[in-house]
């Protein structure tokens, strides 16, 4: 078995991270996965680095290009779990700014 090239490598670190994100956000885990987000973000620059002008083989751009699917697909999903999730949170951020601009425009309301 061949060693892995460093882009390959990547890919496949890249791949990993995201299917956890996603088992994540399927779990309602939203911090823990923000945090792996983070680590995800380093990996990508990390890769954006690497030199892209080393030729490859048939076999593993085969495998880039299956990786990036994958990764691609977790990606839709995740996207698909966090939109619901933002739009909660907008709409606690609207309501709690409304009672704020309420409360400067009115005062305090004595009982």
């Amino acid at each position: 078995m061949t060693a892995l090239s460093p882009i390959l490598h990547c890919y496949r670190e890249l791949e990993l991270l995201a299917e956890q994100m996603l088992e994540l956000a399927r779990a309602g885990n939203w911090t823990a996965m923000t945090e792996l987000q983070q680590v995800y973000s380093v990996r990508v620059d990390q890769l954006r680095r690497l030199d892209h002008g080393v030729p490859i083989s048939e076999r593993e751009r085969m495998d880039r290009y299956q990786r990036l699917e994958r990764i691609l697909g977790y990606d839709a999903a995740i996207r698909n779990l966090l939109t619901p999730e933002m739009n909660r949170l907008g709409a606690l951020l609207g309501n709690a700014r409304r009672q704020q601009d309420l409360h400067h425009a009115y005062g305090s309301v004595a009982a």
